[in-house]
């Protein structure tokens, strides 16, 4: 179990989190390494400029989001051999992490793109009536929820709409 602190009731929770990153079909019931976005929040911080920070704090609820679980980590290759085969641009939670820190990512546009290749390559890759399929749509308006405070009125306008399905 991983205790995470709720956003907008600053309350702790705990979580449970599967093992493996996001796989073709069910969840697995294995708790991946969890993505120690707090502590590295504390050291970023003092480092890096005030945009990976803000970043950061926008990737947390995602990661913590109940749709994340399946796009934490990369997916591995025995769990879906024909992934990398039929995608050529994967994306992931950790290694989205790791871009904002070295400084690949650096803008929000930038960040956003990199979270919604990551459902748009579940979308491709998963079955339609798949939980992971599933969990990508709501992921999704997680995504655009959360990164919509490092846009301006005026770019929010021209985001992904959250009523759309993929």
């Amino acid at each position: 179990m991983q205790q995470s602190e709720d956003i907008q009731s600053g309350q702790k929770k705990l979580i449970s989190l599967p093992k493996k990153g996001y796989q073709k079909g069910s969840p697995s019931d294995e708790a991946p390494d969890p993505i120690q976005l707090d502590s590295t929040l504390k050291n970023v911080s003092k480092e890096a400029s005030a945009l990976q920070t803000e970043m950061l704090r926008v990737l947390k609820p995602i990661s913590e989001s109940k749709f994340s679980h399946f796009f934490l980590n990369p997916v591995d290759p025995e769990d879906a051999p024909n992934y990398y085969k039929i995608i050529k641009s994967p994306a992931d939670i950790s290694t989205i992490k790791s871009r904002i820190l070295s400084g690949a990512i650096s803008s929000p546009e930038e960040l956003l793109h990199d979270l919604l290749k990551m459902t748009q390559n579940a979308l491709i890759f998963n079955p339609s009536r798949s939980a992971i399929y599933t969990y990508a749509i709501q992921l999704k308006k997680v995504i655009l929820q959360e990164t919509s405070s490092l846009f301006t009125q005026e770019q929010l306008r021209s985001l992904p709409s959250l009523e759309t399905n993929t």
